[in-house]
């Protein structure tokens, strides 16, 4: 069975209210403090709170990360393992547009001086013109063996100690903030990993989607509450939500969570 960690930075543990400590408990997630003191990068890095995450030891063989603000549709089993056996894998989706990194003079820097050539391979990016890049996945998603690589750290270590390195030693643009996703591809290289690159209903992006999500869409990244709301296969989620909550805490997540009036297509839904 898995286990669910939700991980919050430790000096923000006593910020969390009783209604949310609760609710976590009922659903079966462990709150877990994240350990960021002191911090390892050059300025302020809130984004590098998911690779403090992933570095932390877990009691399993594969980890799966997911940011906040998406919501799980269906299961996805078949993303961690193969014929039921775990494979050494870093799995991931791409992301939608080349954020960072469209050129591939771009990523050259990065790679030598990890020491690593540049990878032949290439990924479609999955909005938009759908071009091809170097590899480069959005990190909303992202799934990893947790035994040790062939640098002798699990790979949520290496993917963050990339990260740091990158920040810390690398005079390259734009790093902020996308040095999670900057790192990750790095990363698999490093480790010696196989990447599993997953189509996009494991990362399904709702911003600025006219219809609603397939029936195939497994995670739905919302971004933002309004892409939540009109979504209906996340309100649906959300009444699940709710019926497995006890009546005061679901009273408390009606009035905090999801406005009375819902705009677009999903007013009538809920």
């Amino acid at each position: 069975m898995a286990c669910i960690n939700v991980y919050c930075p430790e000096q923000k543990l006593l910020q969390l209210s009783g209604f949310f400590r609760e609710a976590m408990a009922v659903l079966g997630a462990s709150i877990v403090p994240i350990i960021d003191q002191p911090s390892p990068w050059a300025s302020p890095y809130p984004h590098g709170n998911k690779l403090l995450a992933a570095s932390q030891a877990r009691d399993c063989d594969v980890s799966v990360f997911f940011d906040t603000d998406t919501v799980l549709l269906s299961p996805i089993s078949d993303s961690v393992s193969k014929g039921g056996t775990p494979e050494p894998t870093v799995f991931a989706v791409p992301e939608g547009v080349p954020t960072w990194g469209r050129h591939i003079e771009d990523w050259v820097p990065v790679y030598r001086h990890f020491g690593l050539p540049v990878p032949d391979e290439r990924v479609r990016m999955c909005r938009g013109r759908r071009v091809e890049t170097l590899p480069y996945f959005n990190a909303g998603f992202v799934g990893f063996a947790e035994a040790a690589t062939e640098m002798g750290l699990r790979f949520g270590e290496l993917w963050l100690e990339t990260a740091i390195e990158i920040d810390q030693a690398l005079d390259i643009p734009n790093k902020r903030p996308w040095l999670d996703q900057i790192a990750l591809p790095i990363a698999v290289a490093r480790s010696g990993l196989k990447m599993r690159v997953h189509d996009e209903t494991y990362n399904y992006s709702l911003y600025r989607r006219r219809e609603p999500a397939g029936e195939d869409v497994r995670l739905a990244h919302y971004h933002i509450p309004g892409s939540f709301r009109s979504e209906p296969a996340c309100l649906a989620v959300y009444r699940r939500v709710l019926d497995l909550l006890p009546d005061e805490l679901s009273s408390v997540l009606r009035k905090r969570a999801i406005p009375y009036e819902m705009p677009g297509r999903a007013k009538n839904r809920v």
